[in-house]
């Protein structure tokens, strides 16, 4: 069964299916294999899954990050960063993506 969740908590084979992953954009599946299978996360960054247990058919990568802005009030705001976010080709213009980016935001 497909599902939504963080990668911490997915119990789906973290060696193989990276490498089964294809959204079309070499540098994207790189961060996914570099991220998930090393499991070299910033505390404050979240890889988020749209997995079943064998497969990744996409995924963000979400951080915290901080903008000053320099009009008016010089003041410091928190925002959310997206890393990357990837679906895989075979899994493409089904809304994952947009679900993703939801999640996100919450």
């Amino acid at each position: 069964m497909v599902s939504i969740i963080d990668c911490n908590f997915w119990n789906g084979n973290k060696a193989k299916a990276p490498e089964r992953f294809d959204c079309g954009n070499s540098e994207i599946n790189c961060f996914l294999k570099e991220k998930i299978v090393s499991d070299k996360r910033k505390n404050q960054e979240r890889l988020i899954l749209v997995a079943d247990d064998e497969s990744i058919y996409g995924f963000i990568s979400v951080s915290l990050g901080e903008v000053r802005t320099s009009f008016f009030k010089k003041e410091n705001h928190i925002v959310l960063v997206v890393n990357a976010i990837g679906i895989d080709k075979s899994h493409q213009n089904n809304g994952y993506g947009t679900q993703l980016l939801m999640i996100a935001y919450q």
